[in-house]
């Protein structure tokens, strides 16, 4: 099994906990991992584990924060006007192409479709994730590229509109990135899948 004990021994313990979690998880699965297991992988005392999480559920929500949907949450948060729509569509795009090429972050994914599909929970918090937080970033960074800081109702029913196809085929591209492995031709012909798609959504907003 892959080890970080000690690989890092300037990193703080918090990160160094949630690099083992992560490996461990996607080897063994997070039923089948314990908080020993984690702690032996990273060199330090179970019981010391407790001092930065309650216990394993808590150390994957910290993952999921730190990573997956949230890293393009705060992305699109930050998609701040001014900026035309073609503008935020390509810098839409670009985002997601670089969270897809990263190895690290498809494990996690793959980690949380597969957890997620048998813990209603986790399920409920990457539900919320993508199709509430992600989706409504987007609808109101697309609105305020509409109509500014005072979009009208038929420029925000558009940008609603675009949000929710866009998350949706995304999400379903994403999806199949994940069914397979991580080969850079799959991935790249996925990418210019996902990028046709993308466009012809992107044909319902004003040029």
């Amino acid at each position: 099994m892959t080890t970080v004990a000690n690989t890092e021994p300037t990193q703080p313990t918090r990160e160094r906990i949630l690099n083992a979690a992560l490996i461990c998880f996607a080897e063994r699965g997070y039923a089948a991992t314990g908080m020993r297991e984690i702690a032996r992988q990273v060199g330090i005392r179970a019981p010391s584990l407790y001092n930065h999480f309650g216990g394993k559920r808590e150390i994957l929500v910290a993952l999921l924060e730190r990573m997956g949907p949230a890293r393009i949450t705060r992305a699109l948060a930050d998609l701040a006007p001014p900026m035309s729509p073609a503008v935020l569509h390509e810098r839409l795009l670009t985002l997601l192409f670089a969270l897809w090429r990263d190895v690290e972050e498809n494990r996690l994914m793959r980690l949380f479709c597969g957890e997620a599909l048998h813990d209603p929970a986790i399920g409920r918090m990457l539900e919320q994730q993508i199709f509430g937080q992600e989706k409504q970033h987007l609808a109101s960074a697309i609105a305020g590229a509409l109509g500014g800081a005072r979009p009208s109702a038929a420029q925000q029913q558009l940008a609603q509109t675009y949000a929710a196809l866009c998350i949706a085929i995304g999400f379903g591209k994403r999806f199949q990135l994940l069914l397979g492995d991580d080969d850079p031709a799959r991935l790249e012909a996925i990418c210019d899948e996902t990028r046709v798609l993308f466009d012809a959504v992107a044909g319902l907003l004003p040029r």
